[in-house]
């Protein structure tokens, strides 16, 4: 069965964002991590610039990833951050 893969850079766009960022990140990456299918799950901030965040995530299935996406999209994180840009890349091996 392949395995999703999603690698990119999570673009904060001011520092009243960094405060939500701040406030939220750690309930989701806990509540990610805790997903049936989860095999990695890791945001952090990237050394070279303080308004990107690293993001790796590794799911067992498709479906798992999908459901993934969806409790986040409908999690406090999700709501607090849409509009931030995303710069993922998606792979299935």
């Amino acid at each position: 069965m392949p395995k999703v893969y999603l690698d990119g850079t999570l673009v904060v766009n001011s520092a009243a964002m960094l405060a939500v960022i701040e406030m939220y990140l750690d309930d989701h990456i806990a509540l990610s991590r805790a997903e049936p299918g989860c095999e990695k799950f890791e945001v952090y901030p990237d050394a070279n610039n303080p308004y990107h965040y690293i993001v790796s995530e590794i799911y067992e299935t498709e479906e798992a990833f999908a459901a993934h996406q969806a409790r986040a999209a409908a999690s406090e994180w999700g709501q607090a951050t849409k509009m931030l840009e995303r710069r993922y890349t998606k792979r299935i091996e």
